[in-house]
C-alpha cells in the first residue's frame, strides 16, 4: 500500500533484541554514564541513553530498518554516522 505517493516497499523491522543490539553497538561511545537516585535512596544507571544528535539516532534507526547499517561506522570525533572506507 502506497501512502501519500511513498512507493518504496516497506522495511522489514528486525526483531527487536536484534534491533536493540544494533542501536547499542552503533551508539556504543555516545552512551550517557550516569546515575540516578530516587527518593527512597535505591540507584538507577539508565542503559538506552545516548548523547547523539536527533538527526544522527535517525539515521541510525533508518540504516539499521533498511538492512545498510554494516556499511556505516560512527566517527565519535564529530559524532555522526560515515560511510566506511571502501563503500563511498
Amino acid at each position: 500500500m502506497a501512502v501519500d505517493g511513498v512507493n518504496e516497499p516497506r522495511a522489514r523491522l528486525p526483531e527487536p533484541h536484534c534491533f536493540g543490539r544494533l542501536v547499542h553497538a552503533m551508539l556504543h561511545h555516545q552512551h550517557l554514564n550516569v546515575t540516578l537516585h530516587s527518593r527512597d535512596g535505591g540507584t538507577y544507571r539508565p542503559r538506552e541513553w545516548f548523547d547523539v544528535e536527533l538527526d544522527t539516532a535517525r539515521q541510525v534507526v533508518t540504516k539499521i530498518v533498511h538492512g545498510s547499517i554494516a556499511r556505516y561506522r560512527m566517527d565519535n570525533t564529530i559524532e555522526r554516522l560515515v560511510l566506511k572506507k571502501g563503500d563511498e
